[in-house]
């Protein structure tokens, strides 16, 4: 990647919990401490080298910096995005490309160095979705690409020999011949196309299939059903208690 800046490791590791308590730094991560078994979440945010922006800003709460490195374990972007209580996020803030001259990649990528070839990956659109996915379903590797538009062949390019599954957002705006969500029918577009170039990718449409309007409206994943289940069981673990 021609005229990438070099982000140096230790810039990273300052934002990492590296035994400092994550309780308290993030309300996203604070959600999941409470709803999710606190070990997994905490080896999910080490896998992932999950960066805290209130370790450099010392406000507690504040955002989550997720780190963009490829199958070589290189740096070569990173999001910083802010979470409300609720575990959305804060759209008064935009999340911020911290490093906007590099290239981006697949938030998750250099999971790919350690990984059995033949596990199969799954690409939803944002980083919060990967990060709860791979705690509640760890038998796919999990990854995120940013953006409705990066699911193509430029950004999946690293997965090429990968078997892939793609689990898009479900949305209020609906494709005018299928009926499907915009986005499940772009990604279906996409899968299409690979696949007549020998790709092994399909799009997985069953939220498509089963959301509701009031879920279309709140473009809810497949990260938020888990997550709603999880507080579901939590409160009736409460009950109990």
């Amino acid at each position: 990647m021609k005229n990438m800046k070099n982000i140096p490791i230790n810039t990273m590791l300052k934002t990492l919990p590296n035994g400092r308590t994550m309780l308290g730094q993030n309300q996203l991560i604070d959600l999941l401490l409470r709803l999710l078994p606190q070990s997994s979440v905490m080896d999910a945010v080490q896998r992932y080298y999950i960066g805290f922006n209130a370790f450099e800003t010392g406000k507690p709460g504040d955002a989550l910096i997720f780190w963009q490195m490829d199958e070589g374990k290189r740096i070569i972007n990173a999001k910083r995005i802010h979470y409300r209580a609720d575990g959305h996020r804060d759209k008064n803030v935009p999340p911020i490309v911290m490093y906007p001259g590099n290239p981006q990649c697949l938030f998750g990528q250099h999971l790919l160095a350690d990984a059995h070839p033949e596990q199969p990956i799954a690409i939803v659109e944002s980083e919060k979705s990967a990060l709860v996915m791979s705690i509640v379903k760890p038998e796919f590797l999990w990854m995120a690409c940013g953006s409705l538009n990066n699911f193509n062949e430029d950004f999946l390019k690293p997965l090429r020999r990968r078997l892939i599954m793609g689990f898009p957002d479900v949305d209020i705006k609906r494709d005018k011949l299928s009926g499907v969500s915009v986005s499940c029918a772009m990604w279906r577009k996409t899968a299409k196309q690979l696949r007549l170039k020998g790709w092994r990718i399909v799009v997985d449409d069953h939220l498509e299939q089963t959301v509701n309007s009031a879920h279309r409206m709140d473009k809810i994943d497949v990260a938020d059903v888990a997550l709603q289940q999880a507080f579901n069981e939590h409160v009736e673990r409460l009950k109990r208690q």
